[in-house]
């Protein structure tokens, strides 16, 4: 089936990557050129693996499953950060992306067959309409936009506001930590609870907002407790939004999925970018309000989307009735 092709093109690209970082990488033009291989793999990956979960997991079961998926991203990171003491500065970085293209070849044979053309008893067939998925995009995007920039900016901003370079650092390690759990429980409280998945988003966006504000202070102190908000709320969503969009677009999950991390991937692109000039030409103070702005408008964004697909739900059972 396709969905498992496109999964096992995303592990072989990523691996291929690594071992063009690896080997090949000497210049910026070959660096760039086996991270355009790496971004390929990546865009054909989620929407495929969201499916190959759509169809292969009981709709009770789904929210853990798409937690431990996103749970991922801030688990490589932290991954990433423990390879430059123990490999980078031991036998060279090289070799670091020698390990990921190891462990990208060993997830090849734990990719599952399924039928993805399969529905499990009790979906429907119907999508959402495409505005009403790029709304949800353009939510999910400037949540992303926000949250690109912790990773790279976080701890010169917790230096400017009074952290030490190794305390800094401590509380990014301690937020990613905060962001792997959020987003691994908060899809596990997603399968007892049922349902309310996108007015759940909605609510952790607007907590991350309060996060960013605390960023914005310049207080060392607060900056510690918003990187927590911001890292878990700000940053923890991305299980139970993947996990709403599926559960709302049963006939099409992947092609769902692809549109609105089309988004989320352009957020995340373009906010680190606008994040680095606000704090270069203006303060880090008013970059992370900023930021907080952005959530708050990807919050808003969401319950738009929310209330459009709870409208054609209700338009769908009236026409339902009448028939």
């Amino acid at each position: 089936m396709l969905q498992g092709f496109f999964c096992l093109f995303a592990c072989a690209g990523s691996g291929a990557c690594s071992l063009g970082v690896a080997a090949g990488a000497r210049n910026v033009p070959s660096l760039a050129t086996a991270l355009v291989l790496g971004g390929a793999a990546n865009a054909l990956g989620q929407p495929s693996t969201n499916l190959l979960l759509a169809r292969a997991i009981p709709i009770g079961r789904r929210g853990f499953a798409f937690g431990l998926k996103q749970s991922a991203i801030p688990l490589a990171t932290l991954l990433g950060g423990l390879a430059v003491p123990a490999l980078g500065l031991t036998i060279g970085w090289r070799w670091a992306y020698v390990a990921g293209a190891v462990a990208a070849a060993g997830t090849l044979f734990a990719i599952p067959h399924v039928d993805a053309s399969a529905r499990r008893e009790g979906e429907g067939t119907h999508t959402q309409a495409l505005t009403t998925l790029a709304l949800l995009g353009i939510g999910g995007g400037l949540g992303a936009a926000a949250a690109g920039a912790l990773g790279g900016f976080f701890v010169d901003s917790g230096v400017a506001s009074g952290l030490s370079e190794s305390t800094a650092g401590l509380v990014l390690a301690a937020g990613s930590a905060v962001n792997f759990v959020t987003r691994l429980t908060s899809g596990a409280q997603a399968d007892r609870r049922g349902g309310g998945h996108f007015r759940w988003v909605s609510t952790m966006l607007v907590a991350g907002a309060a996060g960013y504000l605390l960023l914005a202070w310049g207080n060392a102190p607060l900056f510690a407790l918003g990187a927590m908000l911001a890292f878990g709320a700000g940053w923890g969503w991305p299980s139970v939004f993947h996990l709403a969009v599926v559960v709302s677009n049963p006939g099409a999950p992947g092609a769902a999925t692809g549109v609105t991390q089309t988004g989320v991937y352009v957020g995340g692109c373009a906010g680190p970018l606008l994040f680095g000039a606000l704090a270069e030409h203006v303060s880090y103070s008013v970059a992370w309000s900023c930021a907080a702005g952005a959530v708050v408008a990807a919050s808003a964004l969401v319950m738009l989307g929310r209330a459009r697909v709870r409208g054609a739900r209700r338009a769908r059972e009236a026409s339902a009735a009448v028939t």
